[in-house]
């Protein structure tokens, strides 16, 4: 709900229209969760979910409930998908794959942890993680357009391969940057940073290497 708040699909008399934009999306992207996901992440969303049923949970029950983690992304792949006019599973692939890439998940976690007194901190950490999504969205969109081998999900993990190759140097740089950063301990204004640089890499005039 506060994907759908910041995004504006909440707004009064929106409640239901946004329901009937994002379900049948939604539910795309929960079925194709199990191919979309790096092996790491795919494995241990098979553990999370054997765990539930060993304690006698239903297996369709304990499927949906491992996955709520990944299922939070799922608004901003449906959103992706719409405006490429590639299907949910493969952007749901390329998003993964991305955040996988750039290690987003651990680090949207931890920026998230970092204690803040302050409410202009607390303002400035928010836009942050705000910037962070963002930016993963928008080069999602961007890699989606890559040429890859491949059909399906696989063909989405693979257009991110293709994509990083093509941009060459400047996503190298700023991949080494943001994981200085995310191992150094963070801190708002660290933060703010990674954002930073995650949306240059997104800015049209630097998508070359």
């Amino acid at each position: 709900m506060v994907w759908f708040i910041r995004n504006g699909e909440a707004a009064p008399g929106g409640i239901e229209a946004a329901v009937a934009r994002y379900r049948d999306g939604i539910a795309a992207v929960s079925a194709a969760l199990p191919g979309a996901l790096p092996p790491a992440a795919a494995e241990a969303l098979a553990r999370r979910i054997r765990a539930l049923v060993d304690h006698g949970v239903p297996e369709g029950l304990a499927s949906r409930l491992a996955s709520l983690s990944e299922l939070g992304a799922a608004p901003d792949i449906v959103q992706v998908a719409e405006a490429t006019g590639r299907s949910p599973a493969v952007i749901a692939a390329t998003h993964f794959a991305l955040a996988d890439l750039f290690r987003l998940n651990a680090l949207s976690a931890a920026a998230r942890a970092v204690p803040v007194t302050d409410t202009f901190d607390r303002i400035a950490l928010e836009r942050a993680v705000a910037g962070i999504a963002a930016a993963h969205r928008a080069l999602t969109a961007e890699a989606a357009t890559y040429e890859a081998r491949g059909t399906g999900e696989a063909q989405g993990a693979a257009a991110v391969e293709a994509w990083s190759a093509a941009r060459g140097a400047s996503l190298a740089r700023i991949r080494t940057a943001i994981a200085a950063i995310a191992a150094s301990g963070l801190t708002v204004s660290k933060v703010s940073v990674a954002a930073s640089l995650l949306g240059d890499l997104a800015r049209p005039d630097l998508s070359g290497p």
